[in-house]
């Protein structure tokens, strides 16, 4: 086996078991957040946990300059400029497993690529959403009080459920207008997307007669 396609195979090893061990040590951070607290620390102390470990407190300090857990979960998940993200690590294992696709089973490569173009497809809805919401608290886009919806009420921001309806549809319990319009934009184009029509073969006649002409050419 060349060396290049042993370290390919390694590093692809690598960044996927990096990936689920990130998710794990935000799940258990997550959850030990939601658990009552002794200190005044709002249960951001654990959320920080994986920053500390990382090394990442610095960047994510520099960028969002305060601790906030939806911002830290994305910061982890979907942030493309950390390469300490699930992103990151998934993007590193799929180019590394397409480098080696000879070498390993069609149902690896498979999964690998699905799960990538999965999380590509959440990281670009998320990154829109939170992207018009940092515009408008930066005051660069208009409408940061004016609310689609307000259900606060009945599911409060932070509480497990809350997290779970966000992670499932990215949706939160208090959404501003134009971030809705721009969720909204990016599912119809999306879907689109995803359901038309795959295009017809191109005949196998005509690719014989391309071959043939570009060859006399």
């Amino acid at each position: 086996m060349l060396s290049r396609t042993a370290s390919d195979l390694y590093w692809m090893s690598r960044y996927l078991e990096r990936a689920e061990n990130l998710a794990r040590m935000l799940d258990v951070s997550y959850s030990l957040s939601l658990l009552p607290q002794d200190r005044n620390g709002g249960g951001l102390d654990e959320l920080a946990m994986p920053l500390l470990i990382t090394g990442t407190l610095d960047a994510y300090l520099e960028r969002h300059g305060e601790l906030a857990a939806e911002r830290l979960l994305s910061f982890f998940a979907l942030d493309p400029d950390n390469p300490a993200s699930i992103y990151s690590c998934l993007a590193a294992a799929r180019a590394s497993a397409h480098a080696v696709r000879g070498r390993i089973t069609l149902d690896m490569w498979e999964n690998i690529n699905a799960t990538w173009l999965e999380m590509r497809g959440i990281a670009a809805e998320g990154i829109l959403r939170y992207g018009i919401t940092d515009l408008q608290e930066a005051g660069l886009l208009p409408g940061l009080h004016t609310l689609a919806f307000d259900i606060s009420n009945v599911i409060a921001p932070g509480t497990a459920l809350a997290t779970f309806i966000e992670g499932i549809f990215n949706l939160v319990p208090a959404p501003t207008l134009l971030s809705m319009i721009a969720w909204a934009v990016y599912l119809v184009v999306a879907m689109y997307l995803f359901l038309r029509p795959a295009p017809a073969p191109k005949p196998a006649k005509q690719e014989q007669q391309a071959d043939t002409q570009s060859m006399a050419h």
